[in-house]
């Protein structure tokens, strides 16, 4: 295969880490540099006895979600998930993880969990990741970096093609291996979408060519490219057979030309990159009307994360609402609060249909979960429209209870002076509520000790923040 130049020292590490067994590989490079066709040409001979798993490029991705792909059970807790996997490993030694720069954080979780045990097994796990897209304080960084010292976890990079290889290549389409080299930088997918336009003139950019290829397909065969584009990462036959109708007979004509690919019992582009191409060239009511037609054949499916995700792209608030909220509180619970909070933020930018109370909810439950994972001027401002809203209810406990909630973001964020107002604030409108139940439990009785506990680090949620 052409991706697959310059890659002998690659393929022969990773079999010897199989034959070795009890570890965990990334496999990390650009977008488009090879890793997918390095780790498929490894894994051919494995087939069938091979698991896969992919994350997928979902705004908020699905927790848990690459486990859910090989049909582990998960209740949320990564550890209990984490076991599991290493369980059905016994039988099947090979574990292939794509995309997890894409994965939720209790999938994260999970990898953690498998990086300290895994080398009490005869199994061999290769995760790939996007390494230009993990930069400063991404989650996966930190995975890396919390790994480094784990024995049985290691790391391959997978390089840009040299120009003697973009050469190489190009010399069978009469191409200009220097010029096509320097455009792309030695990008695999890059090169090998440019030569796939054989006859044209190199395109200035990689959508010019990857929508210069998909020009060449008739119209109903592009009108079927269009619907599998708007579907991240990869969309399943049944889901195609609901949408697309008489349009799906042509899969078969976008396959062999090369745009597609199958994927078990789904078909997906070779590249992220080419479906991202395609979509943004689909006429804007066009994209919306498809994405609304996809949420409807979803429904069924419960999976509240693509449910959030199309529903948005729809336009459809009140799907939106519905979906997205679930989807924070599944996440909550999973212990992916980066996700929860990003679905809670999706809701909040549908939110006008809501009455003033609902909202305030609304605001209160994403700053809890800006709060755990570390947004903290979110957290803030979200609930000082909350407690704006409450006072305007006149709703005098909902106002107090977000305001004592303020003073642990406040001091993380380093306004002490702030967190000091908010919590006598606080105090002043509990105080002044009638003696019963919730403001027993809700009103601090002391200064001193609400300032303890605004200081106390697991005050603030007794949710470990991730």
């Amino acid at each position: 295969m052409a991706e697959l130049l310059e890659r002998e020292e690659l393929l022969a590490q990773l079999v010897a880490l199989r034959v070795q067994g009890g570890r965990l590989v990334f496999v990390g490079g650009e977008a488009g540099v090879g890793k997918t066709a390095l780790v498929r040409a490894f894994s051919a001979n494995a087939e069938p006895a091979i698991l896969r798993g992919s994350c997928e490029n979902l705004a908020t991705p699905t927790p848990l979600g690459p486990f859910l792909d090989i049909g582990i059970a998960v209740d949320g807790d990564p550890r209990h998930v984490a076991a599991a996997l290493l369980v059905a490993l016994e039988r099947t030694r090979l574990l292939v993880l794509e995309d997890v720069h894409w994965a939720d954080q209790a999938t994260l979780d999970t990898l953690r969990v498998i990086g300290r045990r895994i080398d009490a097994t005869d199994a061999l796990i290769v995760a790939t990741y996007r390494d230009d897209e993990i930069e400063g304080s991404h989650p996966l960084r930190i995975v890396l970096g919390e790994l480094a010292s784990a024995r049985a976890v290691s790391r391959l990079s997978v390089p840009r093609l040299s120009p003697a290889a973009v050469g190489e290549l190009a010399e069978p389409h009469g191409a200009d291996g220097d010029a096509i080299h320097g455009l792309t930088q030695g990008n695999a997918f890059y090169v090998t979408e440019i030569l796939a336009t054989e006859g044209a003139e190199l395109p200035e950019t990689i959508r010019d060519a990857v929508l210069a290829r998909a020009a060449t397909l008739e119209p109903d065969e592009r009108r079927l490219l269009d619907i599998v584009a708007v579907v991240p990462a990869r969309a399943e036959l049944w889901l195609l057979e609901a949408v697309a109708g008489d349009e799906l007979r042509h899969l078969d004509e976008c396959v062999a030309s090369g745009m597609l690919r199958e994927d078990g019992d789904a078909v997906a582009f070779r590249h992220e990159l080419a479906r991202l191409a395609v979509e943004s060239a689909v006429a804007p009511h066009r994209r919306r009307a498809l994405h609304a037609e996809i949420l409807r054949a979803l429904e069924s499916t419960g999976d509240l994360s693509r449910l959030a995700h199309h529903a948005e792209e729809a336009g459809d608030s009140a799907a939106v609402l519905e979906h997205a909220v679930a989807a924070a509180r599944q996440a909550g619970e999973a212990s992916a609060h980066r996700e929860a909070a990003a679905q809670y933020a999706r809701a909040l930018r549908h939110a006008s249909r809501l009455t003033t109370a609902e909202l305030a909810a609304l605001l209160v439950a994403y700053g809890q979960e800006a709060e755990v994972t570390g947004q903290y001027t979110e957290s803030i401002d979200a609930r000082l429209q909350a407690i704006d809203l409450y006072r305007a209810l006149g709703d005098r406990l909902g106002e107090g209870s977000t305001m004592s909630r303020l003073t642990i973001p406040y001091i993380r964020a380093g306004r002490n002076t702030e967190a000091e107002e908010a919590s006598r604030a606080a105090i002043e409108v509990l105080e002044a509520l009638p003696r019963g139940p919730s403001s027993r439990a809700r009103t601090p009785t002391r200064h001193s000790r609400a300032c303890s506990a605004a200081t106390t680090p697991t005050a603030s949620s007794g949710v470990r923040r991730r």
